[in-house]
């Protein structure tokens, strides 16, 4: 067993269908995320300050809060 937490959905299938609907809305989340960076970043605003709105905002999402990579976007 890979996860920790097992849903039971019915029939076969239905669990690939939720995994890939799960997989749609966080890589969606990983764009827009991304894209909300840009344009504050490209406004003045700095990317530290934007990332800490975020995280107490309507914006936090998992995503936000683990895959955004602040030492990369910083140093670029």
């Amino acid at each position: 067993l890979m996860g920790k937490t097992v849903f039971y959905l019915g029939r076969p299938t239905l669990g690939l269908a939720a995994k890939l609907a799960n997989n749609y809305m966080s890589a969606t989340l990983a764009i827009v995320t991304s894209e909300a960076m840009n344009m504050g970043m490209r406004h003045g605003i700095d990317p530290k300050l934007l990332h800490e709105i975020f995280k107490k905002s309507t914006g936090n999402n998992y995503t936000n809060g683990i895959f955004l990579n602040l030492d990369f976007i910083i140093n670029e």
